[in-house]
């Protein structure tokens, strides 16, 4: 199994991971469970430990795939250092979560200060998952890498051809000229209805 392999299999867990310990942190806090929130802070433990081998075979996956058609040096480089940014938040996250752990051991309830700890970095780190991760699905992913510059164009172009992309042109989907069209038309009336 090569990185590639394993990081694939693991990259969604610092995304589903961070957010399922949050709603389950933001679940104790309503029913003011003790118990629920240890169990949170486990989750985060172990999403922390489980983001560990997620970053390190990044590099190992971006050498197999940086010389295949249609994939950008510049996304790999930016989910890089995103990625850089997310595990010091994620790995931060889990110290806090151990620690919180630890210290409420031997008492009944956790400290509110150390609640408070935790759901603000769990909302940072949640944040920075789901853009590490963005960046990251758009580097195999032209529908998403597609999408992405037709939203970021503020409305200036409604849709994005891969035709005029010279770098997507060699993994441009191969679907007739009538669906890209319907997608174009269906894109253009979705953005006409926001802006």
């Amino acid at each position: 199994m090569s990185s590639a392999h394993i990081h694939l299999l693991l990259n969604h867990i610092p995304i589903l991971g961070t957010i399922f310990a949050l709603l389950l942190l933001l679940y104790g806090m309503v029913k003011r469970s003790d118990d629920v929130k240890r169990a949170s802070l486990g989750a985060f433990l172990m999403t922390a430990l489980l983001t560990i081998p997620v970053y390190l075979t990044g590099d190992g996956t971006a050498e197999i795939v940086q010389n295949l058609p249609g994939v950008s040096i510049d996304l790999i480089r930016r989910h890089d250092n995103a990625a850089t940014i997310t595990i010091v938040a994620i790995e931060l996250l889990g110290a806090i979560s151990l620690l919180s752990l630890w210290l409420s051991r031997r008492a009944t309830e956790i400290k509110g200060w150390m609640t408070l700890a935790v759901l603000i970095l769990a909302l940072i780190s949640s944040g920075l998952a789901v853009w590490t991760g963005g960046i990251g699905g758009q580097i195999r992913h032209t529908e998403v890498r597609a999408s992405n510059e037709s939203t970021l164009s503020g409305g200036r172009r409604l849709s994005t051809t891969l035709e005029s992309n010279n770098q997507s042109e060699e993994c441009a989907p191969r679907v007739s000229l009538q669906r890209r069209v319907k997608w174009r038309v269906f894109t253009a009336q979705g953005l006409a209805r926001t802006v």
